[in-house]
């Protein structure tokens, strides 16, 4: 074997140890990630953790922001939230047929109805 080939077998094999040391320590970084093996809870446990829980059809939807002033407030004051009517109470001191305000930004229309959760 020539010098040339040496040489250019230790620079593979050198290369070849620098990957397999770079892929080493990516996998260890990838093990050590805090939010890689985060379970999400399932659908009752956290309705145990909340204090209230409803199913509610929007009644009144948030109103339109304008584009020229978005920072504006009506008569009402700053914003107070879409208004849902109560269809059946899960968890909580609520009644059917009660009206609650929540946060909500979408534009669905009425009667549609959502699972709200309260802490």
């Amino acid at each position: 074997m020539g010098k040339r080939n040496f040489k250019s077998l230790l620079g593979n094999a050198s290369l070849i140890a620098l990957a397999c040391l770079l892929a080493f320590s990516a996998s260890q970084n990838a093990r050590a990630c805090p939010f890689c093996d985060i379970t999400q809870q399932t659908l009752s446990e956290e309705l145990g953790g909340a204090d209230a829980a409803v199913i509610a059809g929007l009644v009144e939807p948030v109103k339109p922001v304008k584009p020229e002033d978005p920072f504006e407030e009506d008569e009402s004051g700053p914003y107070k939230g879409a208004k849902f009517k109560i269809v059946e109470v899960i968890r909580g001191d609520f009644q059917p047929g009660d009206i609650i305000e929540a946060v909500y930004f979408g534009e669905d229309a009425a009667d549609k109805q959502f699972l709200i959760q309260g802490m």
